[in-house]
């Protein structure tokens, strides 16, 4: 039998399953979000209306930066997670997703805590840039690492909880920051904490299917028995469990694959899709302060708009007629068209408000679908780079963020609103080109053979031979993204 196979003899996502891997998405998700969006209360520069109650002491009052370097700072946390995706992505793919993680994780936490002792603004720049490197690291472990120890029917569900979970994480970070509104304190308070993660991830196993792709056979076998007893199956049950023999494939052929016809596309795609997703969902995240003049209560609805974007994904990724592909082009589309209307209509105050809202409810649904659907496309040999690799695109989107303003300017000189230009223009183009890649959610036909899915409306109503397309167990025909 294959992986999948074995997953569904121990539990797809059973019981011991649950205990390890959802602590491991829901805190992981909320350490990354914290740390990634430190800098909308660390860099916040007051209007000069402000009053003084509750006033942030930012490094813009200790180091007296100017809205330029502030940029830089921003710029420099996503370049440091560009760099970390792509560099620790390809070793979680050489040495294991695991051993990543649990250096990765201390790495990320003391590094944001040692920025406490920055004197001035180009050392706290180049803190926040390892805090990034380190964050990139650790993004990509947790979020391969929980795919890979379940069944591939469950990949959709929990990227919606890992991806709920990090806009409880921005939530509560406003909620932290309005009463501890020294940035010195606030670091402490939402780094050091987090030291408890590297005891759940003590507690996790390898990835099984990582093991399987380097032709560790025995050790993946003995960490499938391990879910299982955990899920509560029999030993007569786990006894069944007997991978496949195969010639492992080399690390050299590995890499050149994705770079080669199809693969090398569906990369290219993807990166874009990522970049558009990445600019979008951080510039309407990091610039909450546009959207309305408190700027706690505008990241606490940032936050808490996304949930029901989640929920909305949760409902259509496995239904026969969206699926990911036309979730992801559906969502980023219609995002798109509300950002426009925000520019040509040049909206303010409230409507921009519910709006621009509306719109991060739906990029962050298109956001959180990308990473299961990347995932699927890939196969296990190469998953974690491609990840790191779409990652690397997804932070030039975040770098592109402090320079949106000017970049829309540029556009269209006389714009209120020239950032919502620059988005809807990435947005819709996203959504566009999403329609041309491969639906990940196929069927199969009556002797068991995967068959491409062009058009959902080709299943029968009773039909119940949906499945989850993964590169690993079949390719697609070669003609096609």
């Amino acid at each position: 039998m294959d992986v999948d196979d074995a997953f569904e003899v121990i539990g797809y996502f059973g019981p011991g399953q649950r205990k390890l891997l959802l602590p491991l998405l829901i805190g992981g998700n909320i350490c990354i979000s914290w740390i990634m969006c430190l800098g909308i209360f660390t860099q916040y520069e007051h209007p000069s209306t402000s009053s003084e109650e509750n006033k942030i002491t930012s490094i813009v009052n200790d180091f007296g930066t100017t809205p330029e370097q502030n940029k830089l700072i921003t710029a420099a946390v996503m370049l440091g997670v560009l760099v970390g995706g792509a560099l620790f992505g390809k070793l979680a793919d050489k040495f294991g997703r695991q051993k990543i993680a649990m250096i990765m994780l201390p790495a990320c936490i003391l590094v944001t805590a040692s920025s406490i002792l920055c004197m001035n603004w180009k050392v706290y720049a180049i803190s926040r840039f390892f805090q990034g490197l380190a964050n990139g690291g650790l993004l990509v472990s947790v979020a391969v690492l929980g795919f890979e120890c379940t069944g591939k029917t469950y990949w959709g569900p929990l990227t919606v909880a890992a991806s709920s979970s990090f806009a409880i994480g921005v939530t509560l970070l406003a909620i932290i920051a309005k009463y501890l509104t020294n940035w010195r304190v606030l670091t402490l308070a939402v780094s050091l904490p987090n030291l408890y993660l590297v005891l759940l991830f003590r507690a996790m196993p390898e990835s099984p299917r990582w093991l399987y792709s380097v032709g560790k056979i025995e050790e993946a076998e003995k960490i499938l028995k391990i879910l299982g007893k955990k899920n509560g199956k029999p030993l007569t049950e786990l006894n069944k469990v007997r991978l496949k023999r195969q010639t492992s494939v080399t690390e050299d052929q590995s890499v050149c694959s994705v770079f080669k016809g199809t693969m090398l596309i569906r990369l290219i795609s993807m990166m874009w899709i990522w970049f558009a997703n990445s600019l979008v969902y951080y510039g309407l995240t990091l610039g909450s302060d546009s959207l309305g003049s408190d700027i706690y209560e505008n990241t606490v609805f940032s936050g808490l708009c996304e949930i029901p974007g989640y929920l909305l994904c949760w409902m259509t990724i496995d239904h026969r007629f969206f699926g990911r592909k036309r979730t992801v082009a559906l969502f980023m589309i219609s995002s798109g068209l509300g950002m426009a209307a925000i520019d040509f209509l040049d909206l303010t105050d409230r409507p921009k408000q519910i709006l621009g809202l509306l719109s991060k409810m739906l990029i962050s649904g298109a956001f959180s679908t990308i990473y299961v659907y990347t995932c699927e496309l890939f196969p296990t040999g190469v998953r974690s780079m491609t990840i790191g690799g779409c990652s690397l695109a997804a932070r030039l989107g975040g770098i592109a963020v402090p320079f949106a303003v000017s970049i829309g300017k540029r556009i269209r000189p006389d714009d209120h609103n020239p950032e919502f230009l620059l988005y809807a223009i990435c947005a819709t183009s996203a959504g566009f080109l999403c329609t041309f890649l491969h639906e990940t959610l196929i069927k199969t036909d009556a002797g068991g053979n995967y068959t491409k899915l062009d058009s959902f409306e080709d299943l029968d109503e009773d039909s119940e031979s949906v499945e989850i397309y993964s590169a690993d167990t079949v390719q697609f025909q070669n003609e096609s993204l």
